[in-house]
């Protein structure tokens, strides 16, 4: 009896990266690059491989008539990978000394690339004055790309950790950084990073909370910075409009549409520290309110700004008691005395007015 000897065609399979086989789908992300590998098996005795090209549908059905441009080797690579990458790929390797296997051609099966584009978000940019912060991350846009991946951390000192939101780190000079987030699933792989600024005591202060101004007067305000950089830079803003970008705020002709509560932003390397200060106007139809606030500004807003004069007094709502404010007991800072009338001199040290009578304006 005579024997019969079957010949063994090869088999082609996939891989990528670090020899990872691929079966029929694999996931990457926008961005990335992938080397897709054809790993040839099961070459019978005789037969040598001779050439590789690489082919994808390219939009239309699963035949030899599009070829890759250049896609002649075992490996495909694909950088720089976008949605128009998102096809099936496979691949026809030629063979000499290669008998009966249909021709001296092997046709690999497919690979169906999906490629998505998430978003991976390893939090904002931090800047730490004091105390303990977080490292708080978000992954999005997931579409169909699997949630269960693997997250790593690295940063300053050899830091490293595979929770996707590591808590509680103390602030100080050996925690500030930068710190790099990787999350990887199949193929794909995502990065983003944050930067920690550790100032500790960084502030800034916009001056008084309140400010007395004279409506149609000037105001100047400088913010000062403690235990700050020296490269600060400046952002007044009122009722979330800029109104200065200097450390110094001038205000002239100042109106009811420049009142309100101004805050200044104090900014560098990443770090923003803020204050507040409100503005509001000694007008001389608010009589009531003067004597509670400042009596220099009074003084000053009713003359216009001048350090020294008179201020003319009468009495808005006579009581039953007296039909006119005859006299004022007025104390400017400089020792109490009696005016008789309703002219009083000033100037423009004093800190304290009493009157006689309470219905005047």
């Amino acid at each position: 009896m005579r024997s019969v000897g079957f010949s063994q065609c090869p088999s082609i399979s996939f891989s990528y990266g670090s020899n990872t086989p691929v079966t029929s789908a694999l996931n990457i992300c926008e961005g990335n690059n992938l080397t897709l590998s054809a790993v040839v098996t099961s070459i019978p005795a005789g037969a040598t491989i001779t050439g590789y090209q690489w082919y994808t549908t390219n939009g239309s059905n699963f035949n030899n008539n599009n070829p890759i441009s250049g896609a002649t080797g075992s490996n495909l690579v694909l950088n720089n990978i976008q949605s128009n990458d998102d096809d099936y790929y496979w691949c026809v390797v030629t063979f000499s000394g290669l008998s009966g296997c249909n021709g001296s051609t092997v046709t690999s099966g497919s690979v169906d690339l999906n490629v998505y584009n998430p978003n991976l978000n390893a939090g904002n940019n931090q800047c730490v004055t004091s105390g303990n912060f977080d490292l708080n991350s978000s992954l999005t846009n997931l579409g169909g790309l699997p949630s269960n991946g693997i997250y790593a951390w690295t940063g300053p000192n050899n830091y490293s950790s595979n929770l996707q939101d590591p808590p509680n780190f103390v602030a100080s000079a050996a925690t500030a950084g930068t710190y790099n987030l990787t999350y990887t699933t199949g193929a794909c792989v995502l990065t983003d990073q944050l930067n920690l600024v550790y100032l500790p005591g960084f502030s800034v202060d916009a001056g008084p909370s309140d400010a007395l101004v004279c409506s149609g007067g000037t105001f100047t305000q400088t913010a000062t910075v403690t235990n700050g950089p020296a490269n600060v830079t400046y952002q007044w803003q009122l009722q979330n409009n800029n109104v200065g970008s200097n450390a110094t705020l001038n205000l002239s002709n100042i109106g009811n549409n420049q009142l309100g509560t101004y805050t200044v932003t104090a900014s560098s390397s990443g770090c923003s520290v803020s204050d507040q200060i409100t503005l509001v106007t000694l007008d001389p139809a608010l009589s009531s309110t003067f004597w509670d606030a400042s009596l220099n500004m009074f003084k000053r807003c009713l003359t216009g700004g001048a350090t020294s004069g008179s201020i003319n007094f009468s009495e808005n709502t006579p009581d039953t008691y007296n039909s006119a404010i005859a006299s004022y007991s007025i104390n400017w800072g400089d020792g109490t005395s009696t005016f008789t009338g309703n002219t009083v001199p000033w100037t423009s040290t004093g800190s304290q007015v009493n009157t006689s009578d309470d219905n005047w304006g």
